[in-house]
Order: C-alpha cells, then sequence, then structure tokens
C-alpha cells in the first residue's frame, strides 16, 4: 500500500472518531495542552524520510497522521470553546468607544442573620478573581463595558440568594487583553454555595478564608486556580469543563475523594492514592 494512502486514511479514520466521541460527549480534554504537542509531527515527519524499511515508514506516517487529524481537532475545539455561549468581541476600531468601558462596584448588603449564602455568578469570557473578605455581604468591582452587569439579592429568614451576571455577552480586546475583568469579595460569617458560569475565562478563586458547602463550575476554554480551606463538615466540589487548565489546593490532612468522568484527561494529584483509573483518595479519607 502506498504511504499517501496510509496517511490519508488514517487521517480521516482518526477525523471521524474524534468528532463521533465528542458528539456523544465522551470527549473531556485539555485541548489546549494537546496542541503543544504538535512539534512531535516534524520529528516523526524527520524519521519517516529517514527510514529505509517499508514498514517502519507506514508505522511513522501512520503516527503523524494520526497527531496532525489530533491537532486539527483541537484547534477547532479550542477556538469553539473561546467564543461559546453567543459572545460578541470586539476589536479596538469596531463598534464601542473608550467612553462606554469604566470601572463599576456593586454590592449587596450584610444583616447578622444570614447564615447561608447561595451565589450565581455568570462572567461569560474575562478575567475573574475571588479572594478577600468584605464587610458587607456581597461586593465586586469591574472593569470592562459600563454597567454590563446587574446584581439581584434576596433575604428569606437566614437565607440569601444573590445572581451577579453580564447584561449583554459583549466583550472587547484591547491591546491583546480582554477588555471584561471582575474581582469580588464574600462576607465570611455565613456558608456559602457557589455557582460559576464562565466561557473563555482566567479565574483566581481563592476560598480558603470562607465557609464553603459547594462549588460548582461550568467553564469554557478556562484556566482555573482555585485554593480550598477547611471543610465545612462536607464541601463539594463540582467542575464541567472544556479545554481547561485546573489547578486545586486543600489544605493539608483534609480527607477528600476525586472522581473523573471524562476520557484524555491528563491529570497529577500529589497526595492522593489511585483507587481506579477514575478515582483518587486520600489515605485518611475513610477516617474522616
Amino acid at each position: 500500500m502506498k504511504t499517501s494512502h496510509i496517511f490519508w486514511g488514517i487521517l480521516f479514520m482518526c477525523l471521524g472518531v474524534l468528532i463521533l466521541l465528542n458528539n456523544f460527549d465522551w470527549l473531556v480534554v485539555n485541548w489546549s495542552g494537546i496542541l503543544k504537542l504538535w512539534p512531535f509531527i516534524f520529528i516523526l515527519w524527520g524519521l519517516s524520510m529517514l527510514a529505509k524499511g517499508t514498514i517502519v515508514k507506514n508505522i511513522v506516517t501512520g503516527v503523524v497522521a494520526m497527531l496532525i487529524a489530533l491537532t486539527i481537532f483541537a484547534s477547532f475545539k479550542s477556538l469553539s470553546c473561546a467564543i461559546d455561549d453567543g459572545f460578541v468581541f470586539y476589536s479596538d476600531d469596531e463598534e464601542y468607544v473608550d467612553g462606554d468601558w469604566d470601572i463599576n462596584t456593586y454590592s449587596a448588603d450584610f444583616s447578622e442573620g444570614i447564615k447561608t449564602v447561595n451565589l450565581t455568578f455568570d462572567g461569560g469570557a474575562g478575567s475573574f478573581v475571588l479572594r478577600d473578605t468584605a464587610a458587607v455581604l456581597f461586593n465586586a468591582i469591574t472593569k470592562g463595558k459600563k454597567d454590563n452587569y446587574e446584581l439581584y439579592s434576596s433575604n428569606t429568614g437566614d437565607e440569601a440568594k444573590i445572581r451577579f451576571k453580564m447584561k449583554k455577552n459583549r466583550v472587547r480586546f484591547k491591546n491583546g487583553k480582554l477588555q471584561n475583568s471582575v474581582e469580588m469579595k464574600l462576607n465570611s460569617a455565613p456558608v456559602w454555595d457557589i455557582n460559576f458560569d464562565v466561557g473563555a475565562a482566567s479565574a483566581e478563586i481563592d476560598l480558603s478564608k470562607f465557609k464553603v458547602k459547594k462549588v460548582d463550575f461550568d467553564m469554557g476554554a478556562a484556566s482555573l486556580h482555585l485554593k480550598l480551606g477547611k471543610p465545612v463538615d462536607e464541601t463539594k466540589i463540582i467542575i464541567d469543563a472544556g479545554a481547561s487548565s485546573i489547578n486545586i489546593n486543600i489544605p493539608e490532612g483534609t480527607a477528600c475523594e476525586v472522581r473523573f468522568d471524562g476520557a484524555l484527561t491528563s491529570k497529577s494529584l500529589d497526595g492522593f492514592e489511585k483507587i481506579d483509573s477514575d478515582l483518587y483518595r486520600t489515605s485518611n479519607f475513610y477516617d474522616a
């Protein structure tokens, strides 16, 4: 069989398999990490030229075809995650002028009777930080399109609900940087149930100063750094992510279990014991 036939046959076959797996949501992959492997294409292509044996050359050609298929698919996935949720991106010379961009502050008052808070944040694409405490219940400073966020808060008995979201899915690049940043602060007294819904985002979330019952992340192409404090009885973390880089820090000695649901996920867990391919636990998990 000709080398060209092997190359194109494996290339199209791999692309078809990847698309099929993706259609059934069987792929949860850090596609931005996969893209870093593309230089291997040149290395293997060079080896195929140096190889004298037909069998060796055919094997190398097949591997090159698979890597190219993976690179093509990873590129499209990363791009689609970056523009998910119907977001519109503007460059400096488009519709909006500098006067439409500003720094805005939002806050919700705290009362001593509040024991638990449900916070929902919908920020789309941008840079998001949560790490400091506040005297009020919730505080946020946004930098981007003027008045592009809205804050809803309500209290029922000892429970408060807060929803902080973008009004319009529009963000802008200026000097190569995304112009949509949010810095949030929370009151440390109540117990928090937090939901984040972000797209192409960079998120620095330090919850070590807060009592947290649950955190739920729904992310597109994101970089997440999450730090947790000592759990309140039990803290549950749920992360549904696309092409993302995720780093989670928990206090030393904390009993913890981690479950993965997805193929081709690159993972490194320090201080955890591998139970099976998708399940990891700390050694003191059953002692807690």
